[in-house]
């Protein structure tokens, strides 16, 4: 039932999961973005307040990385803007979230397990890099009405590499 933290300067860091499945709408103090809606240290997204009413959310342009279970659970998110300076998408990174439609920047350049799935509503990936990012296993969701978009001259590229083509129609 905790609704928001405050984080104390004296606090150096902050260990993985530590503010994982918390109903947190807002942080305070060292670490919290701008908005309070995240905690971001070192250009890296540790957690997002999934508890939080917002329905969109633009990324940091601060931000390079957004972490192991940055957003996992963030029901209400339907829409993410990720700028490019977004370098890499960890595990778990958008699981459980309610996205409909994605676009990866050219920037990033890997995609982690389980990155976007349990998303049943996502419809449309539109991946803008023409080398295909890193992929994992299951990467995206498992909704057979979702479309993955890439730049013309590299669908073949996509379709040939390692945890891309497990997406590719036939």
């Amino acid at each position: 039932e905790l609704e928001s933290l405050t984080i104390p300067n004296s606090v150096a860091s902050i260990g993985q999961n530590a503010l994982y499945s918390s109903g947190i709408k807002k942080f305070n103090g060292k670490f919290a973005s701008e908005d309070g809606c995240c905690v971001i240290i070192d250009d890296e997204i540790i957690r997002f307040a999934v508890a939080c009413e917002k329905t969109s959310y633009t990324i940091p342009d601060k931000v390079t990385k957004i972490g192991y279970c940055a957003f996992d659970g963030a029901k209400n998110i339907e829409n993410i803007t990720l700028h490019n300076n977004v370098k890499t998408i960890a595990y778990y990174a958008f699981r459980y979230c309610n996205l409909s439609e994605v676009t990866i920047p050219e920037s990033v350049t890997n995609i982690g397990h389980q990155a976007f799935n349990y998303n049943n509503n996502l419809l449309s990936i539109y991946c803008k890099p023409t080398t295909p990012p890193r992929g994992a296993p299951t990467m995206f969701t498992s909704n057979s009405d979702t479309k993955i978009y890439v730049p013309m001259g590299s669908v073949e590229t996509y379709k040939a590499e390692n945890y891309w083509k497990e997406y590719a129609e036939a």
